[in-house]
């Protein structure tokens, strides 16, 4: 399971990046 948790924090934290970078991309979010 230690696998399969390992991806989903890959998975999480590049859509938690994804998420972000929009964010700034849209003026929304200045850092």
């Amino acid at each position: 399971m230690r696998e399969v948790d390992q991806s989903l924090e890959r998975l999480y934290a590049a859509l938690a990046v994804q998420a972000v970078y929009n964010n700034i991309k849209k003026g929304k979010h200045l850092i």
